[in-house]
């Protein structure tokens, strides 16, 4: 085979090589799942319930006004009580009510009023995680477990004080709503692209703990240890 023959044999070997490369690339490209493309999943009954249990659990004490404070022992509005680790540090004050919890600060957050100035005031209560029901709060217990749940799994509260009748919306990544305050339970709202539900209806639990008349969850009763 003389030079220009093997020229034209190493031209027609690179093309095809090449042409084989690309063809392995197109076919890895059209078979690779798309995040973007991929539809939003809806929940289970079973996943929905799990949901409106942990808003529950949440409510016994997120967004509770403070009836009565008792050395390490806070009463809520809805009957509940729960007894933090140290009552040095509680420095919210009867009235206020508990408006989330600080991971940073290992804090209940509370808003009130400043008597001299009567603005709005932030104040805290000290309470670091519970991670066993046994050797804590059965009522932090649950708090801190169902606000975990709903944390880990995307849901996001967002919090409406219309008509001053205080409300608190979970919106989830499926685009499923969880409505409660602390005089009703908690209902969910279905997107309307849902196979599913897609109305708003109460939704019960079958949540084991007790709580208070207040937050439309059962009698008043102490879960402290």
């Amino acid at each position: 085979m003389n030079d220009k023959s093997k020229t034209i044999a190493v031209i027609i070997l690179v093309a095809l090589l090449a042409g084989g490369g690309a063809y392995s690339i197109t076919k890895l490209n059209l078979t690779s799942p798309s995040s973007e493309n991929s539809p939003v999943q809806d929940n289970t009954a079973e996943e929905d319930e799990k949901v409106v249990t942990s808003v529950e659990d949440v409510t016994k004490i997120d967004n509770q006004q403070i009836k009565n404070i008792n050395g390490s022992e806070v009463e809520l509005e809805n009957g509940t009580k729960f007894k933090v680790s140290d009552p040095t540090k509680i420095l919210c004050k009867m009235g206020d009510v508990i408006s989330g919890y600080d991971e940073e600060k290992k804090s209940f957050v509370c808003t009130g009023e400043n008597k001299e100035t009567k603005q709005p005031e932030t104040r805290y209560i000290y309470q670091p995680p519970i991670r066993d029901s046994i050797l804590g709060d059965l009522l932090l217990y649950r708090f801190f477990t169902g606000n975990t749940f709903l944390n880990n799994n995307g849901y996001t509260s967002y919090r409406s004080n219309d008509n001053s009748i205080r409300t608190t919306t979970y919106r989830g990544n499926n685009g499923s709503e969880i409505k409660t305050s602390p005089i009703s339970k908690p209902t969910i709202t279905k997107p309307t692209s849902s196979s599913s539900k897609k109305s708003s209806s109460s939704s019960s639990s079958k949540s084991s703990g007790n709580s208070g008349h207040g937050g439309g969850f059962g009698s008043s009763t102490s879960s402290s240890s």
